[in-house]
């Protein structure tokens, strides 16, 4: 696989434990690229980035795209952080979901020692819902760089997110509210 970002790029974004092999870490990272960050490019965009990334001379194309830049629109200056910080947070939510389990020929596990306790299920969700969040909110302003540079990324469509959820706050009410509205 062609990687975006590797196990050091990361370590600019979040730090990760040196007794993390990076053969296992990229293991995250190429889920998080596969899975999530293709997702959101496109198809058609995400091959074009890898093709440019093994080029040579290498992202002659993509160079602020996948590290980030400062740009002008409109009179107005915009900075985002490129498809590195996107990946590195997706990368490391995906890590939060599978520390402290190992796998052994017994089932899953979670170590435990004299000296150390795993955290709580509930601070573990709320590290990956953050790291989630980072990752989105890098990827907003990514999304706005490729919409305002349409002419020059016009391998991106941009897409509606179906991220989002519906809210319910009523069900029901009497007969006499329905006929106010539905007259």
């Amino acid at each position: 696989m062609i990687a975006i970002i590797t196990h050091s790029d990361l370590n600019e974004y979040k730090h990760i434990s040196t007794n993390i092999s990076a053969a296992i870490f990229n293991n995250y990272l190429q889920e998080a690229q596969e899975l999530d960050l293709r997702l959101l490019l496109g198809e058609e965009l995400y091959i074009d980035i890898l093709d440019d990334i093994v080029a040579s001379p290498s992202l002659t194309d993509y160079e602020e795209l996948v590290n980030g830049s400062t740009y002008e629109y409109n009179e107005k200056k915009y900075k985002h952080e490129g498809l590195k910080s996107v990946l590195a947070y997706f990368a490391y939510s995906r890590y939060l979901k599978s520390t402290g389990v190992n796998s052994t020929p017994y089932g899953l596990v979670v170590k435990k020692t004299d000296f150390s306790e795993p955290i709580s299920e509930k601070t573990l969700a709320r590290q990956i819902s953050q790291s989630i969040s980072a990752a989105h909110s890098y990827w907003d302003r990514v999304k706005l760089f490729l919409i305002h540079n349409k002419n020059d990324y016009p391998l991106f469509k941009c897409q509606v997110s179906t991220q989002g959820s519906i809210r319910v706050t009523g069900i029901g009410g009497n007969s006499s509210d329905r006929r106010k509205y539905y007259k």
